[in-house]
């Protein structure tokens, strides 16, 4: 009701709403070996209100065809040690941010007050600040204002095809720039973008040394500029000959080079192959087994679960298999031959189903080498249809109870030198239209999934994620579709691949088995596509409606 409040007040004082800044955030320090489900609280103030107040903004900012610009962090790009609810609430930001099709910007450190409610003392604050110099590259903090001309920058109409940005570094904008007493090289300068490009940098006064292939063209290109004209150099790129002479040229009218465009470029389609290349393809046989291991799959009732838990029982494991269903659980572990699983039913919405599972498997076995955290809900919905009770349900399932479980199992992974399997999906690195609450979640495991890794490997407890594409599975069964709706849905999805066809649960079961094994000893941190070619199919082919 508060954020309702705020908005109308705002409409009531000036009668419109062109641009919301998302500014707020908080920050505390904790990581999955000094758990707080209270510090998760962090995903209330960061990512929960901003969900509902561009939610209640959107009816306004269409009138005036108006725009949202989210202030984010680095830590939504880059894990951060001992920030781990943090980095997780600003990856989900991130993702909200493409997902809405708007703008945000991702300040590195900038002192401000955001630690003065973290613990910390004044002086401790301080020694952080301090610190934090060494991790730019520019050896030092930002600024307030540098972070406020660039939300400036995204807001004024000069950046109107500037859309879903994450702006990540410090940029300094002015007015009037200024190249004048610089010597700029442009390559590929006679036509389009580079004569485009060397007709700016002449208005903004650099002295120019154009080079193309046509003489012709950089003449007219050359007049262009005006005064003062232009050092054309023809030459073919091609030729190591003429590149040498291009530099040669330049340096030897102008006596230095401040700016080289490296700008020229050609296309050519040729479906005949003029050269063969032999590839050797050495084909073997991997024997991977997890005899002796221990291994807690969640949500391996149905779908990737079952079929990574019958997976891994083939492997030698010996699993721990968990979800709500206990018929289908019973029916899982009938599958996974001699060796049967042992069961535990629980709903991980529930904090203490949660502790129970770890507490159990542990009492069952004595230990913990694996844990997969695979149990994911779905849900349809976007920012102009709003339901924060499926929010919560998703994040709840999806992120939470993996942030709860993957700190109860930290202790007993780190005593076997484990690893983590996060279970993620393409939508976690690629914004889908009318799944906002479900990309978010995913976004935020893929960047826990990165922040535990850097956490715990100092422990050599390795995490990563497997990013599926489209598997048919259960998982829609609950989103309110029909039989009907959901295979024609599954079928509309294959169109979404490179591959052109949705993928298998024991795909992703023997990429799960992958990770997890000891043939991926030095592989962490990594969020791994198991997508068919989604993520490289062009984004008009993955605008799900």
């Amino acid at each position: 009701m508060r954020m309702m409040r705020k908005i109308l007040s705002t409409i009531k004082h000036y009668g419109k709403l062109d641009v919301l800044v998302n500014n707020a955030a908080i920050v505390e320090l904790c990581s999955t070996e000094i758990p707080s489900l209270e510090q998760y609280n962090i995903f209330n103030v960061n990512i929960r209100s901003v969900f509902q107040l561009t939610t209640l903004a959107v009816p306004y900012l269409i009138k005036t065809k108006g725009n949202i610009i989210n202030v984010s962090s680095v830590a939504g790009l880059r894990p951060l040690k001992n920030n781990l609810p943090y980095c997780m609430s600003k990856a989900a930001l991130d993702q909200f941010t493409r997902c809405v099709r708007v703008n945000s910007v991702n300040p590195g450190a900038v002192p401000t007050n955001i630690l003065r409610n973290s613990g910390l003392t004044q002086e401790q604050v301080k020694t952080v600040f301090k610190q934090s110099k060494g991790m730019h590259a520019l050896e030092r903090n930002g600024d307030t204002l540098e972070i406020a001309k660039t939300i400036t920058m995204l807001v004024n109409e000069v950046s109107p095809f500037c859309e879903h940005c994450s702006v990540s570094f410090f940029i300094h904008c002015t007015t009037i720039m200024s190249f004048a007493g610089k010597v700029v090289l442009i390559t590929g300068a006679s036509s389009g973008i580079g004569a485009e490009t060397a007709i700016h940098f002449a208005q903004l006064g650099a002295s120019l040394s154009i080079t193309g292939r046509n003489k012709y063209n950089l003449d007219k290109v050359a007049e262009q500029c005006g005064q003062p004209k232009p050092f054309s150099v023809t030459g073919d790129l091609a030729n190591e000959n003429d590149v040498k002479n291009i530099i040669d040229s330049t340096i030897k009218h102008y006596g230095k080079i401040d700016v080289l465009v490296n700008n020229a470029a050609i296309t050519e389609f040729d479906y005949k192959f003029h050269r063969f290349v032999n590839i050797i393809q050495y084909c073997c046989t991997i024997t991977m087994s997890f005899a002796g291991k221990v291994v807690l799959i969640t949500g391996a009732s149905s779908g990737i679960g079952a079929e990574t838990a019958i997976h891994f029982a083939q492997l030698g494991a010996s699993l721990s298999i968990t979800g709500r269903n206990k018929h289908n659980l019973e029916k899982v572990a009938e599958q996974c031959g001699k060796s049967k699983p042992f069961i535990v039913t629980g709903d991980l919405a529930n904090e203490n189903d949660v502790k129970n599972i770890i507490d159990s498997t542990i009492k069952h076995y004595g230990k913990l080498d694996v844990l997969v955290n695979n149990a994911g809900i779905v849900g349809f919905g976007n920012i102009e249809t709003p339901n924060l009770e499926q929010y919560d349900n998703i994040m709840n399932v999806n992120v939470r109870s993996v942030f709860q479980l993957t700190a109860l199992a930290v202790p007993h992974l780190s005593k076997t030198k484990g690893n983590i399997v996060n279970v993620s999906s393409v939508a976690g690195l690629r914004p889908l239209r009318n799944h906002l609450s479900y990309c978010m979640s995913k976004a935020a495991l893929d960047q826990f999934t990165r922040c535990v890794a850097l956490e715990l490997a100092s422990r050599q407890v390795r995490v990563n994620a497997v990013n599926p594409g489209a598997v048919q599975t259960n998982i829609l069964q609950n989103t309110g579709l029909s039989q009907e709706q959901i295979k024609i849905r599954y079928e509309q999805l294959k169109g979404m691949h490179a591959l052109a066809r949705n993928g298998d649960s024991l795909e992703i079961a023997k990429t799960i088995a992958f990770l997890a094994s000891d043939d991926a000893s030095f592989m962490t941190g990594v969020t791994l596509l198991v997508d068919g070619g989604w993520h490289i199919v062009p984004p008009e082919g993955v605008a799900i409606h």
